[in-house]
């Protein structure tokens, strides 16, 4: 887990008709929170961004105020409360405040200043399908370059079940080294699932895999899973899962039946169009979980985005 060094978080201080809330709600809280328990354990500074997606008339207008409290400055004297919370913590940080879509702003400042990684909160606990797909979240988790945390407000601040999606792909291979450091750290019950397609096997590298009947085929794959957690401290053994079936309705039936509360798989851009659009089974399968995701990118990809000069 001892990767990440400049971490960026997403804040949303709209609420309803006003541009900047007095305080947090819960889905900024809760990426707050993830963002300083991870930057606490690897020593990394947070920068708390927030984007007024205003129209291009009202920007110049804020460009062009003479007042002097504008609503800029009521925005970083809210984050300015997660400052203080960083600093009760012994995190370095500081605040951005952007005019434009929150997305592109947060992209653009992962190009500009090299974050490793983005924290963001849901804005609808009850319906995340709709709020991820189209939404502030799932544009990142298309275009971000590194890997992006879109949390789930619950509760409990903590985790307690953690789900690594594992195409046997070198990005699954990350996904699973993060899912096992924070099962690892928060003592939280550890789940690696593999869907096997058979058209999958037909088209694999890992030739050894093709010879003798399926079941000798699951075998395989969950030692191959395992090997990698050998080295991790967890409170209970993982259970690792491969079964065959369709990856996409495989995972999200996992989720709901063991209560998974973070999904950490690789998203893939589909080659030629690098940087546009995520793999089949990403596409497919972001829009619909009901848990927080963490998702992380081959170092292959390039962002659509342009870095602002």
């Amino acid at each position: 887990m001892k990767r990440f060094r400049n971490i960026l978080v997403g804040v949303d201080l709209a609420d309803g008709d006003r541009l900047v809330a007095k305080s947090l709600g819960a889905p900024s809280a809760q990426a707050v929170e993830h963002a300083l328990w991870v930057a606490s354990l690897n020593k990394a500074h947070v920068t708390f961004l927030y984007a007024l997606d205003v129209c291009p008339q009202a920007k110049q207008l804020l460009l062009d105020s003479q007042e002097e409290h504008t609503i800029v400055d009521e925005a970083r004297d809210v984050l300015a409360g997660c400052v203080r919370k960083a600093e009760q913590l012994g995190v370095s940080s500081s605040v951005e405040v952007a005019l434009g879509h929150a997305w592109l702003a947060l992209v653009q400042r992962v190009l500009k200043c090299r974050h490793d990684l983005v924290v963001v909160g849901t804005r609808n606990r009850d319906i995340v399908s709709r709020m991820l797909f189209g939404s502030t979240g799932m544009k990142l988790l298309r275009k971000c370059p590194c890997p992006v945390w879109v949390t789930k407000p619950s509760g409990d601040a903590h985790i307690h079940t953690v789900l690594v999606a594992h195409d046997l792909s070198p990005v699954g291979a990350l996904a699973l080294e993060l899912g096992a450091s924070i099962a690892e750290l928060h003592g939280s019950s550890l789940h690696i699932l593999h869907a096997i397609e058979q058209k999958q096997y037909e088209d694999s590298t890992f030739h050894y895999l093709l010879e003798g009947p399926l079941e000798d085929k699951l075998a395989e794959t969950r030692s191959l899973l395992g090997r990698p957690l050998q080295g991790y401290r967890f409170r209970a053994a993982p259970e690792v899962v491969v079964i065959e079936g369709d990856p996409v309705d495989t995972i999200s039936k996992y989720i709901v039946d063991h209560g998974i509360e973070l999904l950490t798989m690789g998203t893939i851009a589909r080659t030629g169009i690098s940087g546009v659009f995520m793999g089949n089974t990403a596409e497919r399968l972001l829009p619909l979980v009901p848990c927080s995701i963490l998702a992380v990118k081959p170092a292959s990809f390039v962002s659509p985005v342009t870095a602002p000069k």
